[in-house]
């Protein structure tokens, strides 16, 4: 999927807009909601990449008359005020360092529905941010992972096309 025309365009554009190096898709995941209560929990992905860390949260599929599905804090000012963001079949949400955000609220659970997302975590790790990048990191597989792992595979699914090849 990484190397599929459409995806690489993706992270082409990413790259090019942010002024990245490289860029590492570290992990995909699948999140399905059927229920989430109001205490949920608000937290960042990634918190001291230098900016260069991110999440890309596209919608795969969603329950009818769904209220917004994600739930997104400023960075400054008072942090219980939220905007709630609406998943969307033909967009996704992009977030980046230090973006504080949280599952809305729901419950589909007489309906038997269920709202389902993907997740996209990549970045463009390099001898300044690794550390950073380790701190937040906590996938399961493989599990030896350490900072040579995630810098021998930096740039690996995209990379500058002015950049030096490692």
């Amino acid at each position: 999927m990484l190397l599929q025309d459409d995806f690489y365009r993706m992270l082409d554009s990413i790259g090019n807009y942010l002024g990245l190096d490289g860029i590492y898709v570290n992990n995909i995941t699948f999140m399905a909601v059927s229920y989430c209560d109001t205490g949920t929990y608000p937290h960042v992905d990634f918190s001291n990449s230098d900016k260069k860390a991110f999440v890309l949260i596209f919608h795969l599929e969603e329950a009818k008359n769904a209220n917004p599905e994600l739930i997104v804090f400023p960075e400054y000012g008072n942090p219980r005020k939220g905007g709630s963001y609406k998943y969307n079949e033909n967009r996704g949400i992009f977030l980046g360092d230090t973006a504080t955000h949280t599952t809305a609220p729901c419950d589909y659970r007489e309906t038997g529905e269920m709202r389902v997302s993907a997740t996209v975590y990549f970045f463009d790790a390099n001898e300044d941010n690794v550390d950073g990048i380790m701190e937040d990191f906590d996938q399961y597989y493989p599990s030896e992972v350490d900072r040579d792992y995630i810098l021998k595979r930096s740039g690996i699914h995209w990379r500058e096309p002015n950049h030096d090849e490692i």
